[in-house]
């Protein structure tokens, strides 16, 4: 019921989202209620909430640097608020977090995607695919639009002559 925003359990919806995010700064679920709160009440500051919306962002990402997922939300966030130029420096600090990560940067070209940024999206597909991601649904969303590039084929490394000695006959 919190998290649909319906009604809290032990109080208003912004009390136990409060609670939530202050025993655990990154809890993704309650971070990603905590912004529709704040989006449906149309306040930085919705009802029975001790920080602004963005504080408890600032305080998911002190709390855990590393949090890629944080940031795609915080990210999110900036979007919805025109706040482009500090959103992109959150999925660029996702992106360097993702590593290896092939389903984070798959997950980040999908919000470059929805920002229509298809340049960034393509190159984290690039990156998806390259890490071993053969499932890419943001591959098929920007061949509907036509944005989407095959990957340079990688240098395929030449054969490796073997010396295997004949059998001989016994």
């Amino acid at each position: 019921m919190v998290e649909s925003l319906i009604r809290g359990t032990t109080g208003s919806v912004g009390d136990d989202l409060d609670y939530t995010l202050r025993a655990s700064p990154n809890h993704h679920r309650a971070l990603m209620a905590m912004m529709r709160l704040g989006e449906k009440f149309a306040s930085p500051y919705p009802p029975g909430v001790r920080y602004s919306v963005e504080c408890y962002f600032d305080r998911a990402i002190r709390f855990k640097p590393n949090d890629i997922v944080v940031r795609m939300l915080y990210a999110t966030f900036l979007a919805k608020y025109s706040r482009m130029h500090d959103a992109g420096k959150q999925l660029l600090q996702a992106s360097q977090l993702a590593g290896e990560n092939a389903i984070s940067h798959q997950n980040i070209g999908l919000i470059y995607f929805d920002w229509k940024d298809y340049d960034k999206a393509l190159s984290q597909a690039h990156k998806a695919i390259a890490l071993g991601l053969i499932d890419l649904p943001l591959r098929d969303q920007l061949k509907n639009i036509g944005k989407w590039i095959e990957p340079a084929t990688m240098t395929e490394r030449p054969p490796v002559a073997v010396d295997i000695p004949a059998l001989q006959e016994k």
